[in-house]
This record gives structure tokens, C-alpha cells and sequence, in this order.
């Protein structure tokens, strides 16, 4: 493409940078997050933004994804809590960061049971049973329902 003096698009850095993500370039991923703006004068939307916590967990480098979504240009959505949590939860460090995240969506999107399981799973697997319960009365309390899965054959 470059060498045909064709430029990229936002497009195309979303299929890039997820490109690196799946295939563990963190090195790559940055290079080319940082020529959007800097060489092509492409300012990163939210799908960048996901692309690179995506990045940054499946690497297992929360502290790093945490301080590039406080560090971001824009006000990071749910969808950037929902892929950090994505990968947060497969790290293998403490809790205390996927607890946090997964509190922050719950706070992005109340209604949704999901995160509120989510967030019960990992207590359960580190033994906070007591928090479990707190979790599940508050899902009761509030009539939430987890979403059924499904899929089209």
C-alpha cells in the first residue's frame, strides 16, 4: 500500500493495530499507533484506543493498559472498560485492577448483568466468597438478568 503511495486510512490502522494485537507485535502496535498521528495526521478514535489496551492485556501488561486509558485524549467508553476487562481477567497479576475495572463498567452500564457475573467469577475464583453474595443479592435486588448467549448455525 505504501509503496504504491497510497495512504492509510482510520480504517486501515484499526485492522493494523488489531493485526499486532493478535499477534503479540506490542512493539509494531505502538510504532504504528504513534505514525497515525505523528506521519499521517490520523487522530485516534476509540477503536484505535481499544485496539491498543487489547494490545497491552493480551501481553499481560495491565499497569500499562491502565495508564494508557487514564492517559488517553478522549474520554475512554465502555467498550474500551469491556476489552480492558476482556483481558484483565486472563492476567496474571493481582485482582485488584480487573476488580476496579470491572467496578467502573458496572458503573458505565448498571443494567447489565454480564460485568456483575464477571465480576462474581473472579471473586469466586480467589475464594472472596463473602463478596460473591454481596454480588449476587445486589444482582437479585436489582431483577437483573444475564443476557442468554445463542448462536445462528
Amino acid at each position: 500500500m505504501l509503496s504504491c503511495g497510497i495512504k492509510p486510512n482510520v480504517v486501515v490502522f484499526i485492522y493494523v493495530l488489531s493485526a499486532c494485537s493478535h499477534c503479540g507485535l506490542e512493539y509494531e502496535g505502538w510504532n504504528w499507533f504513534n505514525a497515525m498521528e505523528e506521519i499521517y495526521g490520523i487522530s485516534p478514535k476509540l477503536a484505535h484506543y481499544a485496539c491498543m489496551v487489547d494490545m497491552l492485556s493480551r501481553q499481560d501488561n495491565i499497569e500499562d493498559a491502565l495508564e494508557f486509558v487514564n492517559n488517553m485524549s478522549i474520554e475512554p467508553d465502555k467498550r474500551i472498560w469491556r476489552t480492558f476487562l476482556a483481558g484483565s481477567r486472563k492476567a496474571h497479576g493481582s485482582i485488584d485492577i480487573t476488580e476496579c475495572i470491572a467496578k467502573q463498567i458496572i458503573y458505565l452500564d448498571p443494567k447489565s448483568a454480564r460485568y456483575y457475573v464477571i465480576l462474581s467469577n473472579l471473586y469466586a475464583l480467589h475464594g472472596r466468597w463473602d463478596e460473591v453474595e454481596k454480588l449476587r443479592r445486589l444482582v437479585n435486588l436489582e431483577e437483573l438478568k444475564k443476557e442468554m448467549a445463542y448462536s445462528m448455525i
